[in-house]
């Protein structure tokens, strides 16, 4: 997956495509969960993703895969 692709799931599906990529990314695709997280923060910062519920469920989406 190219990083566009990601960060176009991300501004499209908001909160549940973050939920998606990270649980991929942890079931061992190679996704670039770093940058992917990189982004997360930005759209936090910019005001269109809420800080609490970004963590909440790039966490569930670990904890799901793992």
């Amino acid at each position: 997956m190219t990083s566009q692709l990601l960060f176009h799931y991300i501004t499209q599906y908001g909160y549940g495509g973050l939920y998606l990529i990270v649980g991929t990314s942890i079931l061992g695709l190679p996704v670039p969960d770093e940058f992917l997280m990189t982004f997360v923060g930005f759209l936090t910062y910019s005001g269109q993703l809420n800080t609490i519920l970004a963590i909440l469920f790039a966490a569930m989406g670990c904890c799901t895969a793992v």
